[in-house]
């Protein structure tokens, strides 16, 4: 049986995509014409690809709009996002939908109601491409979030900090905007689980995760901890996760025209699974499939006994290699199975442990899941 996260599922637990469906209505301007583009791929260097809520069309942008909910959210996009944008972007919009304020990078006067944003956002791009109350929404998101703030049950809490997030889980969540970005060569992944300790918990587990596939040691790096080609650290219930892409990786996570055009190298594990961000999360008896495409059905057959190999080794657990044809549905509780046919490779992950899908954890929904092995007693 597959399930797959509905909109209604998707917006009573990520404020993130309320917030989305406010900009991208906006993109569309006045008459329903196409004024701006809203979450797409912007790539401004060979290292650093971006998500924005909006963007003009031009090749560079020439004007962007970066929006945050969240202090931890506000904090990537000022101090991460913001350095790497400015002296690329003529002109950079940083808003911050939970005040409903935003200011301007490099102009001085602080910050202004988000109610004047469509005037500056017409006089950057010379025409009347926004409406003027096209961010009243913001104002109705923002009341409807603060009505469905609930305390989550004692007995789930303390499940989510006994079983913390293992460092594959982490790859399925995505970016702060639910959106995969390149900041100098690395993925920035983010989850906020529902207590500090829980997020301790997940970032002990993630340093251990990483020394195993990396087969290296933990060092201490400017408030990260650094194994191998990872980087994380724990900002009070947030779990902050960099992964520095490889070369043969990028093609697979940003899937834009100059690196689908250039040679296939096969990528590694962690970019398989992350997959292209438009990928939809979907669930088949408590796996989560990601697929991976290949220049030959060879390349294919031979990146499945690598991953295999990989996740043998990381996981410490049984892997089912299997061409994709002869592969039986999988089975409540199945492990990891490996799927190779034609020039396609699916990696199929357990997502069933414990009643809880990792990925609604990143939605602040640890709702326990019907159907679900449940979890074994643990002091």
């Amino acid at each position: 049986m597959a399930t797959a996260l509905t909109e209604d599922d998707v917006a009573r637990s990520l404020p993130v995509v309320m917030d989305w469906e406010v900009f991208s209505g906006v993109a569309w301007g006045p008459q329903g014409h196409a004024a701006l583009g809203s979450r797409g791929l912007v790539r401004l260097s060979p290292s650093i690809i971006l998500a924005p809520q909006l963007h003009d069309v031009s090749a560079p942008p020439t004007l962007i709009v970066l929006a945050g909910r969240g202090a931890a959210h506000m904090q990537y996009l000022q101090e991460e996002v913001l350095p790497v944008a400015q002296p690329r972007v003529d002109h950079v919009v940083l808003v911050d939908a939970e005040r409903e304020e935003f200011q301007v990078a490099g102009m001085r006067g602080g910050t202004h109601p988000v109610s004047t944003l469509p005037d500056f956002l017409n006089f950057c791009l010379k025409r009347r491409a926004v409406d003027g109350d096209a961010f009243q929404r913001l104002h109705v998101v923002n009341r409807h979030l603060a009505a469905q703030r609930d305390e989550p049950p004692p007995d789930v809490v303390l499940q989510v900090e006994a079983y913390p997030l293992r460092l594959w889980e982490v790859f399925f969540m995505r970016g702060h905007a639910w959106r995969y970005e390149l900041l100098n060569e690395e993925v920035p992944l983010a989850v906020e689980l529902p207590t500090t300790l829980a997020a301790n918990r997940a970032l002990m587990q993630c340093v251990h995760d990483a020394q195993q596939f990396c087969a290296a040691p933990a060092t201490e790096e400017l408030g990260w901890i650094r194994v191998g080609r990872f980087r994380m650290r724990q900002r009070e219930a947030l779990l902050d996760v960099r992964v520095r892409m490889l070369e043969s990786d990028l093609r697979v996570v940003f899937p834009l025209p100059p690196l689908l055009g250039s040679s296939w190298e096969p990528p590694t594990l962690p970019a398989v699974l992350m997959g292209s961000q438009l990928r939809p999360l979907e669930l088949r008896n408590g796996l989560c499939p990601v697929r991976c495409i290949c220049p030959t059905a060879d390349d294919a057959e031979n990146l499945a006994q690598a991953l295999a190999f990989a996740v043998r080794a990381w996981c410490q657990t049984e892997v089912a290699l299997m061409p994709l044809a002869d592969a039986p549905p999988p089975e409540l509780g199945s492990g990891w199975r490996v799927l190779y046919g034609a020039q396609h490779v699916e990696v199929q992950v357990p997502m069933h442990r414990h009643g809880l899908l990792p990925w609604k954890l990143m939605m602040g929904d640890i709702t326990p899941v019907r159907g679900a092995p449940a979890a074994p007693a643990k002091k």
